[in-house]
């Protein structure tokens, strides 16, 4: 089974670790992107993060076989009854941006 095209419920998940060690540590995503474009390392990035940089070519996609852990996204607010209009535009947003699979491995990631 070619495990890049098959649906991430039939994929067997294979875990790995690796000991990292060096010079700068970051939890800035902008950083820690800015650091692999600036050659300084490898990175682990939620696509989201690092899709321009991918579709510039300024950064490549290594261990492709290999995803990362699933992301979710959650909007907790104290009451659904006094949800106020900007907050509501704000979640209506969010879940149109993110149901067309901008988190998913797309065409152009795979360089």
């Amino acid at each position: 089974m070619d495990l890049q095209r098959a649906p991430r419920a039939q994929r067997s998940p294979v875990r790995a670790s690796a000991n990292v060690r060096g010079p700068l540590r970051s939890d800035n995503l902008s950083a820690v992107l800015a650091a692999c474009r600036d050659a300084l390392g490898i990175v682990a990035l939620p696509r989201y993060v690092a899709a321009e940089s991918l579709r510039t070519d300024e950064v490549v996609k290594l261990l492709k076989n290999f995803a990362q852990p699933d992301q979710e996204l959650h909007a907790a607010f104290p009451s659904p009854k006094r949800v106020p209009a900007k907050v509501l535009a704000f979640v209506s947003f969010a879940q149109g941006r993110f149901a067309d699979g901008c988190w998913s491995a797309r065409s152009s990631d795979h360089k």
